[in-house]
């Protein structure tokens, strides 16, 4: 039996229903996973038994071990950045933000969350013309290629392996603070991110074309 007109339509309106529910299924399943973001509160907090401002002066003194640059700081709250560059196309930053809140009978909790700023290199190509009066115009083109690193997006780091070692290396410091005591030896790479707790940048420059007033002539 040779298909119909209605049969072929009908067969026509399938593959677009189906491809509809298809994305239909993943918008479901991403909603899910961003709820699914409250359920674990162990991997960014730990409780102390002292104050809150003793904590964040060993979560402090732990960053700056690290060579971390502290940008803000208060008694109970501070923030540090740290650069990396593995090669010439790849750049990232680390941000520590710690707060610590005072609990009951002088103890205390501490917040830490680490955020990811990725950058790419990008290439720019620009051009112009200049003219040269001798016995007319003369037009010689001239080009040029800047590079420059530029931010392409961020984001928090989840990994649990990254802030085990924070929390073990501010015990370390709390434990020294509060018994009068030198803290041992840290390693000075206890909070370089490890390449599984990191988001690596692309490899490739971003191309980017020139402006429309680069290609005007100069004069």
């Amino acid at each position: 039996m040779r298909p119909t007109a209605f049969s072929r339509l009908s067969a026509g309106l399938l593959v677009p229903a189906a491809i509809v529910a298809l994305l239909a299924g993943c918008a479901t399943k991403n909603v899910d996973l961003a709820h699914e973001a409250f359920d674990d509160t162990t991997t960014f907090t730990r409780n102390y038994g002292t104050a809150a401002e003793n904590s964040c002066e060993a979560a402090r003194r732990a960053l700056l071990s690290q060579a971390y640059i502290i940008t803000t700081a208060t008694p109970t709250s501070l923030a540090a950045r740290k650069h990396f560059q593995q090669n010439r196309e790849q750049h990232y930053e680390i941000e520590f933000n710690i707060t610590c809140v005072p609990d009951r009978s002088g103890t205390s909790t501490v917040f830490a969350n680490a955020v990811q700023q990725l950058y790419a290199l990008r290439k720019t190509n620009t051009s112009a013309s200049l003219g040269v009066s001798v016995l007319g115009s003369l037009s010689m083109p001239i080009g040029s290629s800047d590079d420059s690193l530029v931010k392409i997006g961020s984001l928090t780091l989840t990994k649990s392996g990254l802030y085990d070692r924070f929390f073990g290396l501010l015990e370390e410091y709390l434990s020294s603070t509060t018994t009068g005591q030198e803290p041992p030896p840290i390693a000075p790479d206890a909070l370089t991110p490890k390449a599984s707790d990191t988001v690596q940048p692309p490899t490739e420059p971003v191309p980017v074309r020139p402006s429309p007033q680069a290609l005007q002539p100069l004069g």
